[in-house]
């Protein structure tokens, strides 16, 4: 199945951590420069970053589970299997 790859450089600043707290929200804002792999969480250290299904992938990642080196290529669909 052919899947679309977003490129992103920086994250939306309204991104971050929201805690409840009975009645009262605490809100810690995630650095907009800061990507984490969400597959072996690294940090993702090159722009711009490859989101495949919604999940940001570092260099290593991409290379073992899709064949490909986002810091030399940037595909717009990939082959999911």
């Amino acid at each position: 199945m052919l899947e679309q790859v977003s490129w992103i450089y920086r994250r939306p600043a309204e991104d971050g951590i929201r805690i409840i707290f009975d009645n009262d929200v605490a809100f810690f804002p995630i650095p907009q420069d800061l990507f984490v792999c969400d597959v072996c969480n690294a940090e993702i250290d090159f722009r711009p970053v490859p989101v495949i299904t919604g999940y940001a992938y570092c260099a290593e990642c991409c290379r073992q589970y899709f064949g490909f080196d986002p810091r030399n290529e940037h595909p717009e669909q990939i082959e999911v299997k």
